[in-house]
């Protein structure tokens, strides 16, 4: 399984902005087959390299045209990341989206499978699909943000047509927060309405994509109800939604099937193809 790297932004002239990048696995046949954006978590100090490679992978024997998206993180205690890594995943879908003759995108259709970190940041890209002309109405999270470009995607969608959001993180505000996410994308002291813009549930829509979303009661890392929070608000927009809870997992289990000694159990260990059938409706 060979890939092809794709830089985001060509158009960034310092190296230190242009790290972000798309890696691309796409079958050497004619044949078309929907897309997986693979989003992997790691608080956003790091990228998990078990939800990378391992699950593009996965997808890609399961006969999709894969991408993981190597969006920014920073280093524990470093500036802080503001909408650096939405400005980025915004870009990775609408450059595949670009390029679907080229990817052999069936339909053109492409979803998105993000863990932790990863799932916060599909959810808040699918939570707002005009983030490019509301992103000049935030406070200063970040004031150097390569969505502040003229875009040559900006008509192309940025929103997936079905998710996958594994034990994520969903909300910025309240008791259930992931701390380590907050600091790391809005710094020490963040303003309201940014830990708002950042808390997807408030932003589910009747417009936002059908969402596969599984998670464990016993998470030590992000609360279980950072997942009944996203459930509830697809269910108040009626958007389609499927919610998976099991009684016991691990946070960074990735597939569950022991890889590199990770967790795996039987029951866990479902979830991969409970989520390919649900995505499979609407691609």
């Amino acid at each position: 399984m060979d890939s092809i790297r794709f830089t985001l932004f060509p158009e960034l002239k310092e190296e230190s902005d242009n790290k972000a990048y798309l890696e691309s696995y796409i079958y050497e046949d004619n044949d078309v087959r929907p897309g997986m954006l693979i989003v992997p978590g790691g608080g956003y100090d790091h990228l998990s390299k078990i939800e990378s490679y391992h699950v593009a992978e996965f997808f890609f024997n399961k006969g999709f045209q894969t991408f993981i998206l190597k969006y920014s993180t920073a280093p524990l205690g470093g500036p802080h990341l503001g909408l650096k890594p939405l400005s980025e995943i915004t870009r990775a879908v609408r450059l595949i989206r670009s390029m679907s003759d080229e990817f052999k995108l069936k339909d053109g259709k492409l979803a998105a499978c993000g863990f932790s970190a990863g799932g916060h940041l599909i959810a808040t890209l699918c939570t707002h699909p005009d983030f490019n002309d509301k992103a000049a109405d935030l406070s200063d999270v970040n004031p150097r943000m390569p969505n502040t470009l003229e875009d040559p995607y900006d008509d192309i969608s940025s929103m997936p047509d079905a998710i996958i959001l594994g034990y994520p993180v969903i909300t910025m505000t309240g008791p259930y927060i992931h701390e380590s996410s907050v600091r790391q994308l809005l710094g020490t002291a963040p303003a309201k309405e940014d830990l708002d813009f950042m808390s997807a549930q408030l932003h589910v829509a009747p417009a936002s994509p059908p969402a596969f979303i599984f998670s464990f009661t016993d998470d030590q890392s992000v609360p279980v109800q950072n997942s009944y929070m996203y459930a509830e608000a697809c269910q108040k927009a009626k958007v389609p939604y499927a919610l998976h809870i099991f009684s016991h997992g691990s946070h960074g289990m990735a597939l569950s099937d022991g890889y590199e000694g990770r967790f795996t159990s039987e029951e866990t260990a479902c979830w991969p193809q409970m989520a390919i059938d649900f995505v499979n409706m609407y691609l």
